[in-house]
């Protein structure tokens, strides 16, 4: 029963979190977009080994950008506005809290793995860059 109620805690947060896409799905789209457009350019500046080291470096950096805006927006908003004091008098633990948030921001890391991935599956890459060399 408690894992129930850790998970019911999570999803919870986790649905709190990701109600902006409901008001601004574009933040999304915005992400992709760039994305894509960026992919392109790196594939006309260095063709396929520079996109093989892009797809890598969109795993960090989207998964950086994901920290950061965990850490900096949302918990740092959630002081300020004085939401937290709900959470520590509610029974919702710093664990389901935490990983509600991230669960509930990883749609930021989403609109950068999409892409990525995509490009890994098309021109059928090896994700790490120094793998030709070990065979």
């Amino acid at each position: 029963m408690r894992v129930v109620k850790l998970l019911r805690q999570v999803l919870g947060l986790a649905y709190l979190e990701s109600r902006w896409v409901k008001r601004q799905p574009l933040w999304l789209v915005q992400g992709v977009v760039g994305a894509v457009g960026f992919t392109m350019i790196i594939y006309v500046w260095g063709s396929v080994d520079a996109l093989r080291n892009l797809v890598v470096a969109y795993i960090i950096a989207g998964a950086w950008g994901l920290g950061l805006n965990i850490v900096a927006q949302r918990i740092g908003w959630d002081r300020i506005n004085h939401n937290i004091e709900f959470y520590v008098a509610s029974p919702v633990t710093l664990s389901a809290y935490f990983t509600g948030i991230v669960l509930g921001c990883s749609l930021f890391l989403a609109s950068n793995l999409i892409p990525a991935l995509t490009i890994a599956l098309i021109f059928r890459l090896d994700l790490p860059p120094y793998s030709r060399y070990y065979q």
